[in-house]
């Protein structure tokens, strides 16, 4: 596997500290009951870190996933396509505890080289990092592809952010607030920072976007900070929807109507505000699919998604192919 690092000696947020010290883990709970929870939304808790924390420590750190330091390095793998003009950049869910490559990002990256499409997926930093180490490494990425977008063959106005659940949360926060400074401590930039951050257009699968229906994820994300802190504040400001302006990438969105942990209302709403900002969008929303089928295509391959026939959720891939060559080729005008 070619692993490409987007950042250079200096990596922010890595203090070298041991991650076990910021983790509130209970040895009571399995491995396996910690990572249900995550999931079974009739689990969710606000009162404690400890089920995210658990989960994170026996299935990402003692598995070998990731460090056991606040060392990890962030890295791309490329699908390159010669002579693909658009490139899509992927970040896969698993609640900003685990990134699951292999079962997302990674079979759709492979589908997306048969439409003559360039991919990359991302290995993003995950809890115990807070918020903001995720949104650089994601900013960073798209950073580091436009300076090397003549080293690949595309086009550097044809950038598309993609994420799946919470690796959509994470596309779609930072495609939304590209323009935003954030203060890198103890990080001098580089030749590569001076590049944009926004991506051209924005790709959604079953993607947590909003925190007024269910706000658990804020808790790997922010820890403490948002358990002892405004909770209201934390809600407020990582609502995807509340940053939307009419300069937003045009979107394609992707839910399953019985996806029970995150709600299909997180689509909705990000739809809604396309249509009221006049934001080029597409929007497929599946029968069945349940959550985390990346692809829909390889079964196997997904923790959440219960076997089965799908319906029609598998073509989702096609819709997206034909629907980014449309934006970029065709895009026509806008308001």
């Amino acid at each position: 596997m070619n692993k490409i690092k987007i950042w250079g000696e200096s990596i922010p947020f890595n203090s070298g500290r041991s991650k076990k010290d910021y983790l509130a883990i209970n040895s009571d709970i399995s491995p396996s009951s910690a990572m249900a929870a995550v999931f079974n939304p009739d689990n969710r808790r606000l009162d404690s870190a400890e089920n995210f924390d658990t989960a994170v420590w026996y299935n990402t750190i003692i598995s070998g996933r990731v460090s056991d330091k606040f060392d990890d390095v962030p890295y791309l793998v490329p699908y390159v396509v010669k002579n693909s003009k658009i490139c899509v950049l992927l970040c896969a869910g698993g609640a900003y505890i685990d990134v699951s490559t292999e079962e997302e990002s990674a079979p759709v990256a492979r589908l997306l080289n048969r439409y003559g499409i360039t991919a990359f997926t991302l290995n993003y930093r995950v809890s115990p990092y807070r918020f903001p180490a995720m949104l650089t490494d994601c900013r960073r990425a798209v950073r580091y592809l436009r300076a090397h977008s003549d080293e690949y063959g595309f086009a550097k106005d044809k950038i598309c952010l993609g994420g799946f659940s919470a690796g959509g949360h994470l596309a779609a926060y930072a495609a939304n607030t590209c323009s935003e400074i954030v203060e890198l401590p103890n990080y001098t930039p580089d030749e590569t920072d001076r590049e944009s951050s926004c991506a051209n257009a924005l790709l959604l699968v079953y993607a947590k976007l909003i925190f007024t229906d269910a706000a658990d994820l804020l808790i790997p994300m922010f820890g403490d900070g948002f358990l002892t802190g405004d909770r209201k504040k934390y809600i407020e400001k990582y609502t995807v929807t509340n940053h939307m302006t009419s300069n937003s990438p045009p979107a394609f969105l992707v839910s399953s109507i019985d996806d029970s942990v995150v709600s299909q209302e997180n689509q909705i709403a990000y739809a809604s505000k396309c249509h009221e900002m006049k934001i080029p969008f597409e929007m497929h929303s599946f029968l069945e699919g349940g959550h985390g089928y990346g692809s829909a295509r390889d079964r196997e391959y997904s923790r959440w998604a219960p076997p089965g026939d799908y319906k029609g959720t598998e073509c989702w891939t096609d819709l997206f192919a034909i629907w980014l060559k449309k934006v970029f080729y065709c895009p026509g005008e806008r308001d």
